[in-house]
């Protein structure tokens, strides 16, 4: 028995998951469109104000304490984007600090290494300004995006991240003696 597969049968595992070249390069201002509707999409809600002033910020200011954007492109279209800012200073760091906290591959092109493509150029960018570690948040309970870090070569930081809530007393007193 001759077994034929017809040209419109389902893709295989080993299509889908093939690997893009995607080409990352540094963010632009007219991503600005692209990156608010991929990360609405990914997150779930627009973020148009935060992505505005993240992009006015690229670039800004000295080697260190300011924004570095990548996007990844496969055909002209933006498919990922990673935001971070380089620090020196801050939170007690005495050593040129990078710090991730945005990034999002379209859903229809996870697992083709986008995410990785991104990740390594960031870090290399990071590198090259003088950065000695990177640090990101990602929630406890997000699965997906704790398997990519740690596949990264990312791991649990000697730094804690506390929180406390603020109430609403708290949040109107302080708008009301300015």
């Amino acid at each position: 028995m001759v077994t034929r597969h017809s040209p419109h049968a389902e893709p295989t595992r080993a299509t889908i998951h093939a690997t893009i070249h995607a080409t990352i390069r540094a963010m632009r201002p007219d991503d600005l469109d692209a990156i608010v509707q991929l990360d609405a999409r990914v997150a779930g809600v627009a973020r148009r104000a935060y992505f505005e002033r993240r992009l006015i910020a690229l670039g800004e200011g000295q080697p260190t304490g300011h924004t570095i954007g990548l996007v990844a492109e496969d055909d002209a279209t933006v498919v990922g984007f990673v935001m971070g800012t380089l620090t020196s200073g801050e939170f007690g760091f005495t050593e040129v600090t990078a710090l991730i906290d945005s990034i999002a591959v379209h859903p229809g092109q996870r697992h083709q290494r986008i995410g990785r493509q991104l990740i390594e150029s960031f870090l290399a960018v990071c590198g090259a300004c003088g950065a000695r570690d990177v640090y990101t948040l990602v929630n406890w309970n997000s699965w997906e995006m704790l398997r990519f870090f740690d596949s990264a070569g990312f791991s649990l930081a000697p730094t804690v991240p506390l929180r406390r809530r603020l109430g609403e007393a708290e949040r109107t007193s302080s708008h009301e003696s300015e």
